[in-house]
Formats: C-alpha cells, sequence, structure tokens
C-alpha cells in the first residue's frame, strides 16, 4: 500500500520542479495555472500545490 502511494507521488510535481523539468520559469507554470490551462492539486487538502507531469507535458508540447 505504502508503495503504490509513493509511484502516485512521482506522477506530480511541486511548482519549482514542474519549470524546472519543462526548462521554463516558475512564474510561466504559476501563470498557466492562473490563466486555467494547468489544473493545480493538493494533496490530502494540504496548502502545497502539485502539479500531474502528464498534464505538464500536454500543455507544453509542441505538435509539428
Amino acid at each position: 500500500m505504502i508503495k503504490k502511494k509513493i509511484e502516485r507521488f512521482k506522477e506530480v510535481l511541486t511548482p519549482t520542479e514542474a519549470a524546472e523539468y519543462l526548462g521554463v520559469s516558475r512564474r510561466t507554470v504559476d501563470r498557466a495555472a492562473e490563466d486555467g490551462k494547468l489544473n493545480k492539486y493538493r494533496i490530502n487538502g494540504g496548502q502545497r500545490v502539485f502539479y500531474k507531469k502528464e498534464e505538464l507535458e500536454k500543455l507544453f508540447t509542441i505538435e509539428d
């Protein structure tokens, strides 16, 4: 059960981690969330914000 929870948390990133992962500024990530282009998630109703890696990749991927 604990391993399952750990695996699930690998799929989310903090705003700073998301910016580093994408190679953009943290402000760019925050702005995408403010504009409604990116969902914010909170784990167990906490105050910390997380983003799903899958959603980040979809939003910031350029298709030819």
